[in-house]
C-alpha cells in the first residue's frame, strides 16, 4: 500500500476513533440540551442554519489564522531584536508561526460560532443543541467546549515552547535553549570539541537527502545543528562558522553524514 493510501486509512480510523470516545465519555442522553422534537424534523428546522453557521465559520477560520501569524511573529521580532543585531542569531523560520496559528484560529473560530448560535436562535437554542448532539452521537456542547480548551493550552505551550527555541553565538557566550528546554545552556567557545561540514541527512522516510548544514559538537556530548528548526540559511551559517573557527582556533571536519 502506497504512503498515500495508508495515511488516508491511518487519518480515517484516528478520526473514527475520536468520535467513538467522544460518543463514550460524552453521550447524548447526558447533554443538558433534549428536544421532544424527532431528529427528522429538527433536520428540517435547521439546515438551512447549518450551512450558513458553517459558511461562517470556514470563513472566520483563515482571518483569525492570519491576525495570529502576523501577532506571533510580531511578538517573536520584539523578543529577539536587540539579541539579532548583537551576535548570531538563530531561531526557526517564521512559517513555524503558522502552526499555533492554524489551531488557534480554529479555537477562536469555534468560540464565535457558538456564541453567534445562541444569538441568533435565542430561544431555539436548546433544540439546536440537541439536534446537534444526535447529528454527530455525542454531547456537542461539552464536545465543543472541550476542544476549545484544549486548543487553548496547546497554543500557548506551543508558543511557551516555541518563543524559547533558539541559539544565540555572542562574542564571548553561546546560549542555546532547544524546543522542549525551558531552560538556557550557556557555553563558551572553548567548550566546543569539533565543528563539522555535512552534506546529506536521512529524512523521516529513510531517503537520503542532500541538505549542507553544520554541527557543533560541546564537550557535554551535545550537538547543534544548523539546521535548528528544520532549515538552514547556508550563506549565513557558513558566516558564522568562519566566525567560530577563528574563535576556537579548530578546523573544519567534511562529512558525508553525521555519525
Amino acid at each position: 500500500m502506497s504512503e498515500k493510501y495508508t495515511s488516508i486509512v491511518i487519518s480515517t480510523a484516528l478520526m473514527s476513533l475520536i468520535f467513538v470516545l467522544f460518543g463514550k465519555y460524552y453521550p447524548v442522553k447526558k447533554s443538558k440540551y433534549q428536544s421532544t422534537k424527532p431528529i427528522g424534523e429538527l433536520r428540517k428546522e435547521f439546515w438551512k442554519f447549518d450551512i450558513l453557521t458553517l459558511l461562517l465559520f470556514f470563513s472566520l477560520t483563515p482571518i483569525f489564522v492570519i491576525i495570529l501569524y502576523n501577532f506571533l511573529g510580531w511578538v517573536s521580532d520584539i523578543r529577539f531584536s536587540q539579541a539579532s543585531d548583537n551576535g548570531y542569531l538563530f531561531i526557526p523560520e517564521r512559517i513555524m508561526w503558522l502552526v499555533p496559528a492554524i489551531f488557534g484560529g480554529l479555537g477562536l473560530s469555534a468560540s464565535a460560532y457558538l456564541k453567534l448560535q445562541k444569538i441568533l436562535l435565542q430561544d431555539r437554542y436548546n433544540d439546536y443543541a440537541a439536534y446537534s448532539s444526535l447529528k454527530y452521537g455525542f454531547d456537542a456542547d461539552k464536545v465543543s467546549t472541550f476542544v476549545i480548551k484544549f486548543l487553548i493550552v496547546f497554543v500557548t505551550a506551543f508558543f511557551i515552547l516555541a518563543i524559547n527555541y533558539y541559539a544565540y553565538f555572542d562574542n564571548d557566550k553561546i546560549i542555546i535553549s532547544d524546543f522542549f528546554q525551558l531552560t538556557e545552556s550557556r557555553y563558551e567557545y572553548k567548550d566546543i570539541e569539533a565543528i563539522k561540514s555535512v552534506d546529506k541527512l536521512i529524512a523521516p522516510n529513510g531517503n537520503v537527502v542532500i541538505d549542507k548544514h553544520y554541527i557543533i559538537d560541546f564537550s557535554d556530548s551535545y550537538k547543534w545543528s544548523s539546521r535548528q528548526g528544520g532549515n538552514s540559511n547556508y550563506k549565513k551559517d557558513t558566516e558564522m562558522i568562519n566566525y567560530i573557527l577563528i574563535k576556537t582556533g579548530l578546523e573544519l571536519k567534511y562529512l558525508e553524514f553525521d555519525k
